[in-house]
């Protein structure tokens, strides 16, 4: 456990104190950035952005307005790490959460109209698609969508709303949501085949 002296010493620049800390949180952040991986990174820069999640945890800690140290920082940690995620995620490395998650998203957005209903697919714990997995989904996809869904699952990727896809397609929008099912299921398809392999 950390101490207030040592917190206050680190925010002033004494490298012992920092070290302290640094050394104090090493596996917990270790542990704690297992679920983490960066599309075409590898675990250093994961726990590269940690570390600077945790400098910033240090300089930012208040006692007076913050819950306890560790708690803070951990949350720092996630912010920088889910920041630096979200700059390196781009199109379809993006899909595997979407995929995995087809069960809950009827329930999640049972309440949501048309008209707001769009793709938010990025959450900071999916797990981005490595160069080899990229391949194999991009021949999946040449074979298994249909011609309207593959324009479809562009139009998911670019984040559009049922309605904007109803619109630049001419279809209905139950086809639209016909169609959007259906990907998901074959995307789920996909990861499940490949995790077996």
């Amino acid at each position: 456990m950390i101490n207030i002296h040592t917190i206050h010493a680190a925010q002033e620049g004494d490298e012992d104190a920092i070290q302290q800390i640094f050394e104090s949180f090493k596996q917990l952040i270790i542990f704690k950035t297992k679920k983490y991986f960066f599309h075409g990174g590898d675990r250093d820069d994961v726990m590269q952005e940690a570390m600077i999640g945790l400098l910033k945890a240090i300089n930012a800690y208040d006692e007076n307005k913050n819950a306890s140290f560790t708690t803070f920082a951990l949350l720092c940690i996630k912010r920088q790490i889910i920041t630096a995620l979200k700059n390196s995620n781009s199109g379809k490395n993006r899909i595997l959460n979407m995929a995995v998650s087809t069960s809950s998203d009827d329930e999640d957005e049972a309440d949501l109209t048309y008209d707001n209903k769009s793709f938010n697919f990025y959450n900071p714990e999916e797990i981005y698609l490595s160069k080899e997995k990229m391949k194999y989904l991009n021949q999946y996809l040449k074979t298994h969508l249909s011609p309207m869904e593959n324009e479809i699952f562009e139009y998911m990727l670019a984040e559009m709303s049922y309605t904007e896809i109803a619109k630049k397609t001419g279809r209905e929008l139950k086809s639209v949501d016909n169609s959007i099912q259906r990907i998901k299921k074959k995307l789920k398809t996909f990861i499940e085949e490949y995790e077996k392999n």
